[in-house]
């Protein structure tokens, strides 16, 4: 295990870094965001072969469990290896090392000898960075807040990804402006990140997951993705998300199982009809759904922020199908979210059911 770093531009070595690591604790007005980056680093470089890792919550209740180094490791290697990171190039982490993206971060600066650049993680991450960077991970709110501050900001990252969260079609409409290689990752916590990635603007940019060496992909026969990763997962892994595979094996997500809408009989994936929505809506929205006497659910478009005038937006959704259609539109101040920034979907449906 590679136990030096180079962090802002200053090499430490497996000496020097732990003396670093106890002169950031010592300090009483260190922030809590780099005091957690320092607590991690020291974490890595310790005698124990595990970590300590967090879920996001996103679908229940955060839980924490252990990982080994290793695993971690054969995780960045995969990464460093996928973006032809060398060494010496300039890693940015901008997340936090609470959950196991900002973790990998820093753990692919140890293994690939990267130079990593620390900031705090807001909203607008590239503000007051007046350097070049190879290599960022975002999630996507920090992406979208990014890109309305200042989008000139993006003209120094070479190669950045999108995790966490979904790329909105918005979102992605505003990535085919810049010149940065944008990749949407994904993977969860049980799988130590990404396990795929699709390239999201510039040459080669595709709607298909591609997945990393390493990596095998199935399904089961509701369509819920299996993964199975080398030196991470122990044995195979079956999740939530409802996926459909092309010919050259990549695959693509319609969404969570637990996320379906039975409306008269008919299942619904919500992200399906966000996509489509997504071409005339800005503002934040989801589909959700309500309880219905006669269709059972009925499917609702719920917006974030200030009520507006829906009439011709409701007009456009007449292009939708039939069993798309949202039966009615809802204004909530502000989306239940995760501290990564996912709208937790399961919290905000209770939510509505309440109005």
């Amino acid at each position: 295990m590679k136990k030096s770093l180079t962090i802002n531009g200053i090499f430490y070595d497996q000496y020097r870094l732990p003396e670093l690591i106890e002169s950031k604790v010592e300090q009483q007005d260190l922030p809590q965001w780099e005091r957690e980056v320092y607590g991690f680093i020291g974490e890595w470089i310790n005698d124990k072969k595990t970590v300590e890792v967090h879920t996001s919550g996103t679908t229940g209740k955060p839980k924490m469990y252990f990982v080994s180094k290793s695993a971690m490791v054969v995780s960045a290697k995969k990464t460093l290896g996928f973006f032809n990171l060398k060494k010496e190039d300039k890693a940015l982490l901008c997340l936090s090392p609470r959950y196991i993206a900002g973790k990998l971060m820093i753990v692919r600066a140890f293994e690939g000898e990267l130079g990593l650049l620390i900031s705090e993680p807001k909203s607008t991450p590239l503000e007051g960075i007046e350097r070049e960077i190879d290599f960022a991970a975002m999630v996507p709110m920090q992406v979208q807040k990014q890109l309305e501050k200042n989008v000139d900001a993006f003209i120094e990252l070479k190669k950045l990804i999108i995790g966490g969260g979904e790329v909105s079609v918005t979102l992605n409409e505003k990535l085919q402006n810049i010149k940065t290689e944008v990749w949407e990752t994904y993977g969860m916590t049980e799988t130590l990140t990404h396990i795929a990635l699709r390239k999201l603007n510039g040459d080669n940019r595709s709607e298909w997951f591609r997945t990393l060496p390493g990596v095998k992909v199935s399904k089961t026969e509701d369509s819920r993705l299996i993964v199975e990763v080398e030196g991470i997962t122990e044995g195979a892994l079956i999740t939530n998300d409802v996926v459909e595979f092309n010919k050259d094996g990549g695959f693509r997500v319609l969404g969570r199982a637990d996320d379906v809408i039975n409306t008269g009989g008919i299942k619904v994936m919500p992200q399906k009809i966000e996509e489509k929505i997504g071409k005339w809506l800005h503002d934040p929205f989801v589909i959700s759904s309500v309880p219905d006497e006669v269709l059972g659910e009925k499917i609702v478009l719920v917006v974030e922020g200030d009520e507006f005038d829906t009439v011709p937006l409701v007009k456009k959704m007449e292009e939708l199908e039939y069993f798309e259609k949202p039966r009615e539109v809802m204004f909530v101040d502000e989306f239940p979210r995760t501290e990564t920034g996912k709208i937790k979907r399961k919290e905000l449906r209770n939510k509505i059911r309440n109005l």
